[in-house]
């Protein structure tokens, strides 16, 4: 059984078989969205055990049942990616024994990775043109005009979207 510690060791994106028994610190906020015209929701949670804390994302919104806070967790066949615990339809997720003690600082840290980013700083219009496509920015001024609504297609899912230019 990996612990959170051993996990971090590994480099794979797989589905792991080998499972993991984490504490539920804390289960954050459901953000939904739109991917490929459907409606699709995913769940931030923060995990704990003896070793460490680690962030968790759960897209099966009926595994949330069973991960409740502060109950610890043998999770299967789940993927590793980018220092995060992913739970699709294909993780097994079961309620099982303690973990044992878990120190206040891993417990602190899971409640902080569980919580959203927080959003960018506002800075001038002039400085957000200057960013690159995986920088995100915030920017505050006065709309002057709103145009007609235009449809566009696209290039991704070829799925018809409305946009609105305002100035």
């Amino acid at each position: 059984m990996f612990t959170i510690a051993k996990l971090k060791e590994q480099s794979s994106n797989s589905p792991y078989r080998v499972p993991i028994k984490v504490q539920t610190v804390h289960v954050g906020a459901t953000n939904t969205y739109i991917r490929d015209g459907q409606t699709k929701s995913n769940t931030t949670i923060g995990f704990a055990d003896q070793t460490g804390a680690i962030k968790g994302q759960c897209f099966d919104m009926s595994k949330l049942n069973t991960i409740k806070p502060n109950s610890t967790l043998m999770i299967r066949n789940y993927i590793y990616r980018d220092q995060m615990i992913i739970i699709t339809s294909a993780t097994k997720v079961s309620v099982t024994g303690g973990v044992g003690d878990v120190a206040e600082e891993y417990k602190t840290l899971a409640v902080e990775l569980a919580k959203p980013p927080a959003p960018p700083a506002v800075v001038p219009i002039e400085l957000a043109k200057k960013t690159t496509p995986d920088q995100f920015v915030s920017i505050k001024g006065k709309v002057m005009r709103v145009d007609a609504i235009v449809e566009r297609v696209t290039q991704r899912t070829q799925e018809t979207i409305k946009l609105r230019r305002f100035v």
